[in-house]
């Protein structure tokens, strides 16, 4: 009866390419004006280097999500 799913990503690789595939998606966004400014201070601006990120997944459809 959960409608949601969690993805918990360790491998450092993996978590700096999403990292660096969602900074190019946003980086130009005015949506997301953040993301250029830590870009240029922050090596790592999407996930800041984290040893762990935790994907929470869950139907648009379904309220609950």
């Amino acid at each position: 009866m959960q409608p949601w799913k969690f993805v918990v990503v360790t491998d450092k690789d993996l978590i700096k390419e999403m990292g660096s595939r969602i900074k190019a998606k946003t980086i130009n966004d005015p949506k997301h004006p953040f993301v250029k400014q830590r870009a240029e201070t922050k090596e790592d601006p999407i996930f800041y280097s984290a040893p762990v990120a935790v994907f929470i997944f869950g139907d648009k459809s379904n309220h609950w999500s």
